[in-house]
């Protein structure tokens, strides 16, 4: 601690190029530009997106340890008996073929069930959510990330609650203006007429005015 502060350079480029750094370190080190793998992490298998009985999951076994455990709950034994799964890179040279056979046992049960069973396992797998789910969570709920805000005088609107959270500043938030709300202000103010000729052109159809 010197009690001395300091510039911090944190540039969203650098971000994004030190977020690869797994597949980056693989092609500094010479192994070539990475190919596309879609949900798949192209240095661990089985990983990517299969489909329970209700939803969908993000399972990832990235070492022998895991695909053991994976095996034990889905009830695949079997499958880590096999040579050309009984290593990390071996299974992603055969990844096509091993979730051929594990992703038919995943559609028996539900997300949740799922989720319970490979956690407990230690084997990495969450629930890929919808916007409902992700509204119906209970962590979701408990950060309060819906607030409700005044939208003219008889209704509310619920919006994002910011994701910034200061503890010696509290973010104030408003609705977005209705259609028309400020006509009369952006005309007064910006376009110098008197509220006669706004009277006039309200008249005559040109304009439009909140609650009007």
């Amino acid at each position: 601690m010197t009690g001395r502060g300091q510039f911090i350079d944190a540039a969203m480029l650098d971000a994004s190029v030190a977020f690869n750094v797994h597949l980056a370190q693989g092609y500094l080190m010479g192994l070539g530009v990475p190919t596309r793998n879609g949900n798949n992490n192209p240095i661990a298998a089985p990983s990517g997106v299969v489909q329970s009985s209700d939803g969908w999951l993000v399972v990832a076994a990235g070492n022998d340890r895991q695909f053991d455990s994976l095996c034990s709950v889905l009830g695949v034994g079997p499958l880590r008996e096999r040579a050309e799964f009984a290593t990390n890179a071996a299974r992603v040279k055969q990844r096509s073929q091993l979730h051929a056979l594990i992703e038919p046992a995943f559609r028996v049960q539900s997300s949740a069930h799922w989720r319970e069973s490979l956690q407990g396992a230690g084997v990495p797998c969450t629930s890929i959510n919808d916007m409902q789910a992700t509204f119906e969570d209970p962590q979701v709920r408990h950060r309060k990330m819906v607030i409700e805000v005044p939208q003219g005088k008889e209704r509310t609107l619920p919006i994002l609650r910011s994701a910034l959270n200061m503890s010696s500043y509290e973010v104030t938030y408003r609705a977005p203006p209705m259609l028309a709300q400020h006509t009369r202000e952006v005309l007064r103010e910006w376009a110098g007429l008197a509220d006669s000729q706004i009277e006039a052109l309200l008249r005559k159809g040109a304009i439009a005015v909140a609650g009007q």
